[in-house]
């Protein structure tokens, strides 16, 4: 079962994430589903936990019209039980319709999550996700990286370790 469990998940990413194929949700999730996605941020319009096939479609549009050129590449899945965990980056350019209120920035960014989908029936029934929403808004510029701005943007124009301490 855990393999037949795997390839509905990973035809559920292929179809519906990498080709658009909406379509594909009525036929791989429950028409119940419980989506818990950690990553989605109440204050920009997301919610936690949802239900139903329509926030699937919604979602997953939402990410195709500000990122046309996404794309999923799943880079392991472990499959156990009713439950297949995926570990999946995605990558994507900021050039379509405004992301969860953030304006186009035409930046690329690679992102890594995991997904933890229960499957019933055939059907994918609840699923976990969790990804790294700092990363993506770092890759978009809406948050500088870790460390501060890049080092042409420094004060001095070096990286603090080239500096002698307290100089310049």
């Amino acid at each position: 079962m855990s393999e037949e469990n795997k390839a509905i998940v990973s035809r559920f990413w292929e179809e519906a994430w990498n080709k658009g194929n909406l379509a594909v949700i009525d036929e791989v999730y429950d028409p119940n589903h419980i989506l818990r996605a950690q990553w989605q941020n109440p204050a920009l319009g997301g919610a936690t936990e949802t239900t139903g096939q329509e926030v699937a479609r919604r979602v997953i549009a939402m990410w195709r019209e500000a990122l046309p050129d996404l794309h999923v590449t799943l880079d392991e899945q472990i499959a156990e039980g009713d439950k297949v965990m995926t570990r999946h980056t995605s990558y994507g350019s900021h050039t379509g319709a405004p992301f969860m209120g953030i304006q186009p920035s035409g930046k690329a960014a690679a992102v890594s999550g995991m997904t933890i989908n229960r499957l019933a029936g055939g059907k994918i029934v609840e699923t976990w996700t969790n990804w790294d929403a700092l990363g993506l808004l770092q890759g978009f510029g809406v948050i500088p990286p870790a460390g501060g701005p890049p080092s042409g943007d420094r004060p001095g124009g070096s990286p603090p370790g080239d500096r002698p301490p307290g100089g310049r």
